[in-house]
């Protein structure tokens, strides 16, 4: 076997098996949470946000292709579902005086951005900016929120559900960012495409299983200490 036909036999398992396998991982946690759900009452949020996502590809996405016949309705969709469901769980679990401020900038950019280009424009191609600003402000977020836990009273950081959630967050937005921005002109390239599944999956892989990894160690927690009591 040649080295030109060992190569195309790994990128073409890589292509066709690496997004099911990142995908499947996302199920881990929502199979946690049912089976824990009164272990796991402040991971229902990031449970909603798996569970849409897995909708959104798996059913909505082609019945908005079958109805309108556009193949990005459905990332649009997403696009606002994630933003507000993420805003919501890193704005309950910052403890600072200030927060409202910097998450009603932060949302009130992203509505006018998703809204002059879903609305205004009523653009049919891949929302590559309002996604790119979602990620953005996503990111400052979690940074600051990040900041805040750092700066603790007690000088400690706790590495909870919360922090471990948002840590995946950071990996998976930061690495996603870039790729989603020059994805606006370069979606008909087909080696683009191809480094575009390898590199989201692989993120999203990581994502997942640093979101497992929180809930069991959650589940674990709470275990202990339902034993010491």
């Amino acid at each position: 076997m040649t080295i030109f036909v060992k190569k195309y036999i790994k990128l073409t398992f890589i292509n066709n098996y690496l997004p099911y396998l990142s995908v499947f991982l996302s199920f881990i946690p929502v199979i946690l949470y049912f089976i824990y759900k009164d272990k796991l009452k402040s991971g229902r949020l990031i449970v909603i946000y798996l569970i849409s996502g897995v909708v959104v590809d798996l059913f909505i996405s082609p019945l908005f292709l079958l109805l309108f016949q556009s193949p990005f309705l459905g990332a649009h969709l997403f696009t606002l579902i994630e933003f507000s469901i993420i805003s919501i769980f890193l704005f309950y679990n910052t403890s600072t005086t200030n927060k409202k401020i910097v998450f009603f900038i932060g949302t009130f950019f992203f509505i006018c951005t998703f809204s002059y280009e879903n609305f205004i424009i009523t653009q049919k191609s891949f929302d590559s900016i309002s996604t790119g600003i979602s990620t953005l402000i996503i990111l400052i977020y979690s940074i600051y929120f990040l900041y805040n836990k750092a700066n603790s009273p007690n000088g400690l950081i706790n590495f909870d559900l919360s922090f471990l959630v948002i840590v995946s967050f950071v990996i998976y937005f930061s690495g996603t960012f870039f790729i989603y921005i020059l994805s606006k002109n370069n979606l008909i390239d087909i080696k683009f495409q191809q480094s575009y599944i390898i590199i989201n999956s692989l993120i999203l892989a990581l994502r997942n299983i640093i979101i497992s990894f929180s809930f069991i160690q959650k589940v674990k927690e709470t275990k202990l200490i339902l034993k010491e009591n």
